[in-house]
């Protein structure tokens, strides 16, 4: 055989052809040593031929496949395989490592005696790269399929389930090994089951790869989830299915319908009149039944300008814009009960008490406004004939006192008794004080029934002053009362009597709650169109909640309530109520050093 392979023949014919294969091939000794190699090798481990002619061929193995060489080698000789082949690493002349696979059989000769190692050596290095390449895929696949939030469900063209991530097993309650050979019949409620293998079965016959479906499951505790859910078919007729548990969100939304539906209910049958302002500017309105019924609207307001038109003043007179609750609210203020006329389209009006506030996002945009009307019409009706029945109470209790005070009068002229006499000057006190409530009542009731008449005239404001001061002078002859006016202050167009009431009450609860022995200032001045009245005394300083309700009726300060001065606290109320009914205004305010000044406007004559 030896002599074959080195006769002119081979060298001429056999060797040519093997040098040319393009699987790297090699004639090695029973000692390991290369006897003839071919180019392909060559390329693979980077060796010219004629190093590589007499190199041991384990040179070119990777330490670590030696040893497994050696053995593979050992059984061949001895006829126990008849080839093997392994993969194993070449090092190159380089030094770099190349994977390669190589198949070793025996060459014999006539007797069957081994003589050389056919060695076939096949370049898998870029197919190992690959194959490496597709474990790290694959590993990085299995790593997101079983840490993906999402449950994802694999199954054969059967529809059977043959690989489950771990979100879809907690999801569903089970393990993968209880899943895998079920299918997503064996989960879905029975009312279900028709229509998802109707869908499922459309996908097949039309061709669809992509599907998104809402659902339910059951978990392996037998409770229902609500479940979202996208499907992909693969080219090789499996599916995957990646499903969302979206329990929570259904149930959110659930209770965010429920939640709306009940406003809206709210919104609807709410007895008080409501409107919703949508936009900064209140461009889209939504009102609800009660406000079209008070309005008589028979079809919608779907605008400010036009519920606008609807709203007057108390008095009947066109609502100016900055009294408007709507437009107030919509600027960012709040608008507190305020009392105003809804008119209908037939010339009837309700009464109303309007409240309006901005609605504002999150982020301090604004969204728009609310605003809610109350009929008042039954508490103004009451409050008409609550106010008439005090006017005829107070009326009847004239005569009685007039009686009572008329005797106090002859009793302390017909008697001389000093004992006596102190008991009738109480009696008379008394009869007085009693009197002055009874007007109070009297005024309340004309004011709250809107039947207060005045005289109106031309006054000199500074004459009232001075003679309202020298009466309280008398009253408090210890106190000083101190005027200061003004040059060339006009005469006003009121009523005397009643701005003399007006300066009586101020003067009087300035004796009352001013600190002993310090003075009581008056100024007079005129103020553009307006004569301005002040009256200013020392004492204990108001809190801001005593200023906010001091002009309400029957509201009293805590200065008032310690000292236990008489009174029922309507004397500021109607104070208030005839500086207005002039056309004025009243304020009042306490500073930090206890100085509180009530000021009040009157308009000119000639205005």
């Amino acid at each position: 055989m030896l002599a074959e392979l080195t006769s002119p023949d081979a060298e001429r014919y056999w060797l040519p052809a093997l040098d040319e294969s393009p699987i790297g091939t090699a004639l090695v000794g029973l000692d390991g040593r290369f006897v003839r190699v071919n180019r392909a090798l060559c390329q693979i481990v980077g060796y010219p031929r004629e190093e590589l002619v007499g190199l041991s061929s384990h040179a070119l193995t990777h330490p670590a496949d030696v040893d497994v060489d050696h053995e593979g080698e050992a059984r061949l000789v001895r006829g126990e395989i008849p080839y093997f082949r392994r993969d194993k690493r070449y090092v190159r002349k380089d030094g770099s490592v190349v994977f390669v696979r190589l198949t070793v059989s025996l060459v014999r000769d006539d007797q069957g005696a081994p003589i050389y190692l056919l060695s076939q050596v096949e370049d898998i290095n870029e197919r190992m790269v690959a194959d490496e390449a597709l474990r790290r895929s694959e590993s990085d696949f299995r790593r997101l399929f079983d840490q993906a939030s999402d449950g994802i469900f694999i199954m054969d063209p059967s529809g059977r389930y043959t690989d489950v991530n771990a979100a879809g097993c907690e999801m569903l309650g089970y393990s993968r090994e209880e899943l895998v050979g079920k299918t997503v019949m064996d989960f879905v409620p029975t009312e279900d089951a028709p229509r998802l293998a109707h869908v499922r079965q459309l996908m097949l016959c039309r061709g669809f790869t992509r599907v998104r479906e809402e659902g339910r499951l059951r978990r392996k505790d037998g409770v229902f989830i609500s479940i979202e859910v996208s499907s992909k078919f693969l080219l090789d007729g499996r599916e995957v299915a990646f499903v969302r548990d979206v329990s929570d969100r259904k149930r959110a939304e659930r209770e965010r319908e429920e939640s709306l539906r009940w406003t809206r209910a709210v919104f609807e049958q709410s007895p008080v009149g409501l409107v919703l302002c949508h936009g900064h500017r209140g461009q889209d309105l939504e009102c609800n039944s009660r406000l079209l019924q008070m309005v008589g609207a028979e079809a919608p307001i779907d605008c400010l300008d036009q519920l606008r038109k609807s709203l007057r003043t108390p008095d009947g007179a066109p609502m100016p814009d900055e009294e408007c609750p709507g437009l107030r609210a919509l600027s960012g203020k709040a608008a507190h009960a305020a009392e105003a006329l809804l008119c209908d389209e037939k010339g009837g009006s309700t009464p109303v008490i309007a409240t309006a506030a901005p609605i504002v996002g999150p982020d301090g945009a604004m969204l728009g406004a609310v605003i809610a009307f109350q009929d008042i019409a039954t508490t103004k009706e009451l409050e008409r004939l609550r106010a008439e029945w005090n006017s005829v109470v107070a009326h009847d209790l004239r005569q009685p006192l007039g009686s009572i005070l008329l005797c106090t009068q002859v009793l302390a002229r017909a008697t001389g008794d000093a004992n006596l006499l102190k008991y009738v000057e109480r009696v008379r006190a008394a009869a007085t004080r009693l009197n002055r409530m009874v007007g109070d009542l009297m005024d309340l009731s004309r004011l709250e029934a809107s039947r207060l008449e005045l005289a109106r005239q031309s006054v000199d404001v500074t004459a009232l002053v001075h003679a309202a001061a020298e009466r309280a002078r008398l009253e408090a002859p210890e106190r000083s009362i101190e005027i200061h006016t003004t040059r060339e202050v006009p005469e006003a167009c009121v009523d005397p009597d009643r701005i003399t009431q007006v300066l009586e009450n101020l003067l009087t609860n300035a004796l009352k709650y001013g600190k002993a022995g310090t003075p009581i200032t008056v100024g007079v001045a005129r103020e553009g169109s307006e004569v301005a009245v002040s009256v200013s005394n020392e004492g204990r300083t108001m809190t801001p909640e005593e200023i906010a309700s001091i002009f309400q009726r029957f509201q009293r300060t805590s200065s008032a309530k310690l000292q236990r001065v008489p009174g029922v606290g309507l004397g500021l109320y109607i104070t208030r109520s005839l500086v207005e009914a002039h056309g004025g205004r009243i304020t009042v305010d306490s500073s930090s050093t206890g100085e509180t000044t009530f000021r009040f406007t009157l308009p000119v004559m000639n205005a």
